[in-house]
């Protein structure tokens, strides 16, 4: 994807002459460095609906979301076609002292106020992108807020509900269940959810049926032929290997991965390897069996899953898992984590990967998928199949833009 850019300069309102509904995107991180899928599906939703509507995206100057230090430079940009207007995270966060914080609103009877501190060290904290949201929410016929989770977009949503679109990338985690957050999910104008079992899950949790909303999930664009031989050259890959790609983290299950990987090895004579691909946020165990190759490019990580024997998603909280669907749009099986309510219905619907809840499990996975090329390429072809049927680039495009088009509609009509 061809990529162009100006000269920053400090924030300040485009000049909008068209007569086309205007959006803004807000979202705590935003790049083509930046490694996570909800900062992903805001990019990709972004760049095919600015074609639709007068649209840019507010975001802050972070790319790393552990620290949220200042990355990229102050003011406005244009990123593949989409104006890109960047503000200062105030100060970095104190990650230790956040995991405490957290560690005491996640208990039961904690204080709304509590929750709120929470909040403010959670960030990424950027009152000036707040400010200018608020001096400048009457040029946008919607905001659309991506992730429930950050300062963004709890502390932007609650300026004007009315004209807010939420695109919650929830999953079952401990933070959906607190108290602050039920002004989030309740009081915008629509939900947009990646799949049933996420707005499920936040019906349960928040009782907003009554909110409009649909689930419409992501298109991909992905390559009509790959080259696993030109990402094993580059990288001095050989022999069979799992492909995990994405943030490499306890939180998403590496840790966990890790240990049954290893554990597996040492239990079977299969010289399997273990690629990772991604930003690293943590250690990685000494083996030569695990093979870490670093962020990539889009290019070389279609050529990595080409070359994979299969695709592999440990994490326990996922809302959509766009690395799934690549390796099934791409023929690829996947194994995943069947603790992950997403993951798992993803994998009975296309009946294209299997899933695990234990060591045992993830062993006998293992075995059976190693041990049969004829059920890797059978299960393959169905995931292609459900992708292709669920997940059209302008199907999944013409969703997003109708249905924006509605909630301003009835917006307007009040």
């Amino acid at each position: 994807t061809s990529t162009s850019t100006t000269a920053a300069r400090p924030p300040s309102p485009t000049a909008r002459s068209s007569t086309r509904p205007s959006l803004a995107f807000i979202v705590q991180r935003y790049g083509l460095e930046v490694n996570g899928g909800s900062e992903l599906l805001c990019r990709w939703v972004a760049e095919h609906l600015s074609k639709h509507f007068d649209l840019e995206v507010l975001t802050t100057c972070a790319m790393d979301y552990n620290l949220w230090t200042n990355v990229y430079p102050a003011g406005e940009t244009i990123l593949n076609g989409v104006v890109v207007r960047r503000f200062p995270v105030e100060a970095e966060r104190d990650y230790e002292d956040f995991l405490k914080q957290s560690e005491k609103v996640y208990q039961p009877g904690s204080t709304y106020y509590d929750q709120l501190q929470w909040m403010k060290k959670q960030g990424p904290r950027s009152t000036q992108l707040i400010e200018d949201l608020q001096k400048s929410q009457n040029r946008y016929d919607l905001m659309v807020f991506f992730t429930y989770l950050y300062y963004t977009t709890y502390f932007g949503i609650q300026l004007n509900p009315d004209k807010s679109l939420l695109i919650p990338t929830a999953h079952n985690e401990p933070p959906l269940f607190l108290e602050i957050f039920s002004p989030v999910f309740r009081k915008p104008r629509a939900i947009i959810y990646l799949t049933e079992e996420e707005r499920n899950l936040v019906n349960r949790v928040f009782h907003n049926q009554e909110v409009p909303a649909q689930v419409i999930g992501m298109g991909l664009h992905l390559p009509l032929t790959v080259d696993p031989e030109v990402f094993r050259k580059k990288y001095g890959i050989e022999g069979e290997y799992l492909l995990y790609a994405g943030r490499i983290a306890k939180s998403k299950g590496c840790d966990e991965l890790f240990d049954y990987f290893l554990k597996y090895r040492r239990a079977s004579d299969h010289p399997i390897h273990l690629v990772l691909m991604g930003r690293l946020h943590g250690a990685l165990p000494e083996d030569p069996g695990i093979h870490y190759v670093g962020f990539v490019p889009d290019a070389d990580k279609y050529h990595a899953i080409g070359g994979a024997t299969l695709v592999v998603n440990p994490s326990p909280f996922e809302s959509f898992s766009i690395a799934v669907l690549e390796a099934w749009g791409l023929g690829k099986p996947v194994l995943v984590n069947g603790k992950c309510d997403v993951l798992k219905e993803h994998c009975i619907q296309s009946r294209a990967g299997l899933w695990y809840e234990n060591y045992w499990e993830f062993a006998a996975c293992l075995d059976l998928l190693l041990g049969d090329e004829a059920l890797r390429n059978r299960l393959g072809r169905l995931g292609k199949r459900y992708v292709e049927a669920r997940y059209p680039e302008e199907g999944v495009e013409k969703k997003y833009v109708d249905f924006i088009n509605q909630v301003i509609a009835l917006k307007n009509e009040g």
